[in-house]
């Protein structure tokens, strides 16, 4: 199972992200806390932080195929369904109103 995509939409269905998992705006101090806990890297080089990212797009994967409906197709959740702890990793600008994902 891999997270393929997630799209972040507002209210009025304008979309505010569409990105594969690698490519997640994740707070930076997120990243750093992760690269800890991996690497005892504190300053992560860009080997460390590639290396991390890919591990929290699997973390994400995980959590998001709990409530993935299909696998290969477009699932949607409403943005409170959302689970907290990927809220709590994303750096965004706006509260999205709902996500789609594919999981393959």
């Amino acid at each position: 199972m891999h997270l393929s995509k997630i799209t972040l939409f507002d209210e009025e269905g304008k979309k505010l992200l569409e990105e594969g998992s690698i490519h997640l705006p994740i707070k930076e101090n997120f990243i750093i806390m992760k690269s800890k806990e991996y690497f005892n890297d504190p300053e992560p080089c860009i080997i460390h932080r590639t290396a991390v990212l890919n591990l929290i797009g699997g973390e994400i994967s995980k959590l998001l195929f709990e409530y993935s409906q299909n696998t290969n197709e477009i699932n949607t959740l409403q943005w409170v369904y959302v689970p907290q702890t990927i809220k709590d990793m994303l750096e965004l600008e706006v509260v999205p109103h709902r996500m789609e994902f594919i999981i393959i």
